[in-house]
């Protein structure tokens, strides 16, 4: 039997078929199904309410049922985030449908109206997503799980899909979500809220690290903010890539671009539409100013979630990021943990490390063919706020990488802390109220006295 990995530490599956057909009569239900289209009461499009997007001049990539201003729907999560576990799928993992992942499938043909259903496929190998703890899921009834002021006052995940093939005139669809939780601002002693505005906070990799995540929410919640955190990248930004680099690497470069900025997009649609659902929740943060922060892997993509609907977001800032996703890939230390894009070099049947210069020579080809990288997209970080925080021994995320980043933005403003990847996070804590000022003062807030007593500086 596979197994799924906890993000904590890595176990390697035993190997399952990748691919197995659904047998709704002999109850057989694994990896490809065909989704119904039925009523789903509590889905939301993204967005019913806003117009259209712009008109944009890049490629932005299409989803099931796309239409410029919908790439998928709003689906409610129930709470509180404690009873639910990120889960890591092994190298071989075919992750098995249940209900939820039908009634997700049914959302999206209720949305986009697919008569004749369709098929789906649910994550593969790599993916990481959120289960429900059997314990709140399973017993008849199940335990009431306890709710603290620390968890997301609102739970909702979106939902999109990939159409991949057509069999017999019915799409066959690649099913992905990413799921989020939204934080009120903290009550002052009187029971009061001070609304301030929203941090969209999009984390490192596997949502990590979760510490520094929940002690920089509540710093910002206690300062009037509220936070819509995505609770990891959309639960394919991880899955397993494998491209084999033969005598023609530019064949490969384009493949590598095709999927990597794909990726990215899909991060643009979730955090856009997540955005503006919190706002059709909570109608009184819709005129305040909203912040797009980026911690590692999230920074990586915010130039892309950026420039997919620059009007949404009033500042940004990146902690630790970089562009030239596969350079970074190539190039980090954490590549081999991460376990997600791999470049095969040599014959199929005998493969061999690649020198430094085929390497770089990939990553540069790679640039040619990826509009929606970072690095063609961050110049129009510059048309707002921007801060950048960075490591400059960072080996994570490269720290040329992230100068590239600093310099490709207009060279907004940026503290540098003479530390690697890790110690830049751990130090995050005591930057909360520096931080906040900053976006107090770029943002024309008004600044309650006493709201930098935390701040240390670099």
């Amino acid at each position: 039997m596979d197994r799924a990995r906890q993000p904590a530490r890595r176990t390697h599956a035993v190997a399952v078929p990748v691919l197995a057909m659904v047998s709704v009569l002999t109850g057989c239900v694994v990896h490809v199904q065909r989704a119904a289209v039925v009523d789903v009461t509590h889905a939301y499009a993204a967005s019913d309410t806003r117009p259209e997007l712009p008109e944009h001049d890049l490629p932005w990539p299409d989803r099931f049922g796309d239409r410029p201003d919908r790439r998928g729907v709003i689906v409610p999560v129930e709470g509180p985030l404690s009873v639910w576990q990120g889960v890591w799928l092994g190298e071989h993992h075919a992750w098995r449908s249940r209900k939820v992942e039908y009634d997700d499938a049914a959302a999206l043909g209720k949305v986009f109206g697919a008569p004749s259903g369709f098929d789906f496929r649910t994550e593969g190998p790599g993916s990481f997503l959120f289960v429900r703890d059997r314990r709140y899921a399973e017993p008849d009834p199940p335990p009431v799980p306890e709710f603290t002021d620390a968890d997301p006052a609102e739970m909702f995940k979106f939902v999109s899909a990939k159409v991949t093939r057509t069999w017999g005139g019915v799409p066959g669809v690649e099913l992905q979500r990413t799921w989020f939780g939204l934080y009120d601002p903290s009550r002052n002693l009187k029971g009061d809220r001070t609304h301030r505005g929203t941090i969209v906070l999009m984390p490192g990799m596997f949502g990590t690290p979760e510490p520094v995540i929940e002690s920089l929410i509540k710093s910002m919640r206690d300062r009037g903010w509220s936070v819509l955190r995505m609770l990891s990248h959309p639960s394919r930004f991880t899955e397993r890539l494998e491209v084999h680099v033969g005598t023609d690497p530019d064949e490969a470069a384009q493949l590598f671009a095709e999927e990597l900025t794909d990726r990215a997009a899909e991060c643009a649609y979730a955090a856009s539409a997540a955005a503006e659902h919190a706002h059709t929740l909570r109608p009184e943060l819709a005129d305040k100013p909203t912040v797009l922060l980026g911690m590692s892997g999230g920074a990586i993509a915010l130039p892309t979630v950026f420039a997919y609907d620059p009007d949404a977001y009033d500042a940004t800032v990146l902690i630790a990021g970089g562009v030239n996703f596969l350079g970074i890939n190539l190039a980090s230390n954490y590549a081999s943990f991460i376990d997600a894009v791999h470049a095969q070099w040599g014959d199929l049947d005998d493969p061999r490390d690649p020198t430094n210069d085929e390497q770089r020579a990939l990553a540069e080809a790679y640039l040619e063919h990826a509009g929606l990288d970072g690095y063609h997209l961050a110049d129009r970080l510059a048309s707002k706020p921007a801060l950048i925080i960075h490591g400059s021994s960072d080996r994570a995320v490269p720290a040329s990488f992230g100068d590239q980043l600093w310099e490709r933005a207009g060279k907004p403003e940026r503290w540098v802390f003479p530390v690697g990847h890790e110690l830049v996070f751990l130090a995050l804590p005591t930057q909360a109220g520096r931080m906040h000022r900053w976006l107090v003062e770029r943002l024309e807030l008004t600044h309650n006295a006493g709201e930098d007593d935390d701040e240390v500086g670099p």
